[in-house]
Parts: C-alpha cells; structure tokens; sequence
C-alpha cells in the first residue's frame, strides 16, 4: 500500500534518464520505499536538512538526493540529485 505520491522535478527525471542503470535500479527502489516511508532511515543514510521544516538528504553513494515532504497530503516532492560536492551550493 503506497501511502505517499512521489513527484520529481524535471533536472531529477532528467539525471534519471542520463544515469547508468545500476544508479537507476538504486534510484527505482528508494523511489518505492519512499512511497510507504517518507524518512526510511533504518534503510538509507537520511538525514534533515537544517534551516528547513521538512527538506532531507539521502545519501546514494556519492550521490545525493534533496526532497521535500509535504505531511499533510501526503506527497514527496524530489528538488535534486547531484554529487556531494554540489547539490547544496543552490540551497
């Protein structure tokens, strides 16, 4: 039972797509465990992005994936995914 919808934003859908398919099987099912637990940090390495009320990193390797959380309905919202170095320079 999928408890949350989880949106992405076009620069996420984009890497996707230009990914190598390891990355993207990996990316597949964080995706769906997203969708049953928005904050799986028994699973993944999350962790709360300080300065915002709902915002988390998931670490991926050398990879790193921003998303929001919008409790109330139930929605995720992926803003990034970009190497370590440079996916917090914009925020």
């Amino acid at each position: 039972m999928n408890l949350f919808e989880v949106n992405a934003k076009n620069s996420v859908l984009k890497f996707i797509k230009k990914t190598d398919s390891k990355t993207k099987q990996r990316l597949k099912d964080i995706i769906i465990t997203l969708k049953d637990n928005p904050v799986p940090a028994r699973i993944y390495d999350v962790a709360k992005l300080k300065g915002f009320d709902s915002t988390y990193r998931l670490r991926i390797g050398n990879l790193r994936l921003v998303y929001e959380v919008f409790w109330a309905d139930k929605k995720i919202l992926l803003h990034k995914i970009e190497s370590r170095e440079s996916v917090y320079e914009s925020m």
